[in-house]
């Protein structure tokens, strides 16, 4: 597995590349706080990508679901991106730190343990 951080300079590109390259894969989206606690708010639920609003600090929204049943979740203030791919190059997890050190992690179910 390896771990590599996105350049703040790549972002709008990177989150375009990886919508492409991972809609529709099955996401689970964990939130670590340690101001308001753990929270899951998807699990096994298709991906239907990110964008990325350069307004403000910038925010980082995550939409998941299927038809009429979508869910968006808006990552204010984004610190540092770090994505995880296996040894095919394939995406394993995404994990986004916000300037309040909040951690959204998304994971794709469909990555088989051990590989």
């Amino acid at each position: 597995m390896k771990d590599t951080q996105i350049n703040r300079a790549e972002w709008v590109h990177f989150v375009d590349k990886f919508s492409r390259n991972n809609q529709n894969r099955p996401v689970s989206i964990e939130v670590l706080s340690q101001t308001l606690g753990d929270e899951r708010l998807a699990q096994n639920t298709p991906l239907i990508g990110l964008d990325f609003d350069r307004q403000g600090q910038g925010k980082i929204l995550i939409t998941v679901g299927r038809g009429i049943s979508t869910m968006t979740h808006a990552i204010v203030a984004p610190d540092t991106i770090w994505l995880n791919t296996g040894q095919s190059g394939k995406d394993l997890a995404l994990e986004i730190t916000t300037v309040d050190k909040e951690q959204i992690i998304l994971s794709f179910a469909d990555i088989k343990k051990g590989r």
